[in-house]
């Protein structure tokens, strides 16, 4: 049996512990040892984590365009561009 009490963790704690992991260069046994952390807890919610899309937070989203007020101007027709990345763009016109 062993001394160590058994430490319930979120799933935020767990992404740092992942995210600590990936950063130090150790094996995932060599982490675990140093960090106290059973393997196969860490295996598990590894994977689970890994495996994951990642989410954007929102505040680091672009400011919210409204598109209404662009019908308010004296020109009636207007072209918007959206570049996302890797060759695709949503154009967006009214004319």
């Amino acid at each position: 049996m062993s001394n160590t009490a058994y430490q319930r963790r979120t799933p935020a704690q767990w992404q740092t512990i992942v995210d600590n992991f990936v950063a130090s260069g150790l094996s995932g046994q060599a982490f675990c040892q140093q960090n106290h952390i059973k393997y196969a807890s860490f295996c598990k919610w590894r994977q689970r984590l890994l495996s994951e899309p990642k989410k954007v937070p929102l505040n680091n989203a672009a400011p919210f365009l409204d598109l209404a007020t662009l019908g308010d101007s004296h020109s009636s027709s207007w072209h918007i561009t959206f570049k996302l990345g890797n060759g695709v763009e949503l154009v967006l016109s009214q004319k």
